[in-house]
């Protein structure tokens, strides 16, 4: 049995293909940590689920912005 063998693993994001990292792993090797074997690739997913929860933010925002507004041109109606 040769344990000395690598193989290439490489990662993506699903939602962003551009995030991605590689690295070289032993065959017989049993465990990988994306934050740590994947080079940047674990902080650059934080990233981007961090800018994804500000985007989820920001639009329940503004929906909450239009129904208010709704519900101010549906009193000034009733006046």
């Amino acid at each position: 049995l040769d344990t000395t063998s690598e193989m290439v693993m490489q990662v993506s994001l699903r939602d962003d293909a551009s995030i991605s990292g590689t690295c070289r792993v032993p065959i017989a090797s049993s465990s990988l940590r994306a934050s740590e074997s994947f080079g940047s690739f674990g902080i650059e997913v934080a990233e981007f689920l961090r800018k994804e929860q500000l985007e989820v933010e920001r639009e329940r925002e503004l929906q909450q912005e239009r129904k208010q507004s709704m519900r101010d041109a549906i009193d000034k109606e009733r006046q």
